[in-house]
């Protein structure tokens, strides 16, 4: 039963970059899902980590109808995607990534850390 959490990261090295990685774009790609009308929110973090953020109402799941937040955080090439099911309102979503975005600044190595 949710919630359920999806992440994944990416950090560029000398040999593999990031820039290949397949990131959603949610309006588009859950569209059929529910997720078609949400609004993209943008910020910027602590050390310029910027973060583009969608919290899609009524998303149809295997495990039912359920509030999708979906965040994008890229810096320096690298970026961490999270995507948080469960069936707590858009509002607890919301404040579940604001708690994510505070907690993540940049290192002085460039890279995201927490």
């Amino acid at each position: 039963m949710p919630p359920i959490i999806l992440v994944e990261a990416c950090a560029p090295s000398a040999t593999e970059n990031c820039d290949d990685a397949q990131l959603p774009d949610p309006p588009k790609d859950f569209e059929a899902e529910g997720c078609g009308a949400s609004v993209k929110q943008v910020a910027t973090l602590r050390g310029g980590i910027e973060e583009a953020r969608w919290v899609c109402e009524t998303v149809e799941t295997m495990d039912g109808r359920l509030i999708a937040g979906i965040s994008i955080y890229r810096h320096s090439g690298s970026f961490l995607y999270l995507a948080h099911f469960s069936a707590i309102s858009p509002d607890e979503v919301s404040r579940f990534l604001d708690g994510i975005s505070q907690s993540l600044a940049a290192s002085s190595g460039d890279a995201m850390s927490r």
